[in-house]
């Protein structure tokens, strides 16, 4: 059983490595002369950028809040396989691999896409800071550093390498 939960857990750590290695950044979206020369259509513009902004900012607010949520409802499963020593080992058994599917689900499905739609809005709020001559976005990401990029958001990968591993030495323990 643990075997299975082993490739189980490996086979979504690697798929989410994958999303991670072949999903591309796109490349910073140009914008016309004419949206910035012409004074309607350069505060579209602005508006444009204020709105991807808050959907950027709402998407991330709602992604901690989410994955908090499923961090604790995975750990509260794995939890309560340890703690109902009056359960029965086939359902304890469930309960660890549910923890790691409930929690594998929502990396998968909400973390990357979110992460995709993050990709597109920054090339997007990139072009039009670059077009308009100001920085936020770009001063930002040049002075975090790709590293510190990278470990923010593989941070959700790291707990589904806990969640994973804990979860076996469960299944090892019962």
């Amino acid at each position: 059983m643990s075997e299975a939960y082993l490739l189980i857990g490996f086979l979504l750590f690697l798929a989410y490595v994958l999303i991670k290695l072949v999903v591309e950044p796109p490349e910073t979206v140009q914008i016309d002369e004419r949206r910035i020369s012409n004074a309607y259509e350069r505060h579209l513009l602005l508006f444009e950028y204020r709105t991807l902004n808050e959907e950027v900012s709402r998407r991330g607010e709602m992604l901690a809040i989410h994955g908090s949520i499923f961090v604790v409802a995975s750990l509260a499963l794995l939890g309560a396989t340890v703690s109902a020593a009056s359960i029965p080992r086939p359902a304890r058994v469930a309960l660890v691999f549910l923890a790691l599917l409930v929690y594998a689900t929502w990396l998968l499905v909400v973390t990357c896409t979110s992460q995709r739609l993050d990709d597109i809005t920054f090339a997007r709020l990139i072009g039009i800071e670059e077009r308009l001559r100001f920085e936020a976005h770009r001063y930002v990401r040049e002075r975090a550093g790709r590293w510190w990029l990278v470990i923010r958001r593989f941070i959700w990968g790291f707990v589904l390498i806990l969640i994973w591993f804990g979860g076996y030495f469960l299944l090892i323990k019962m």
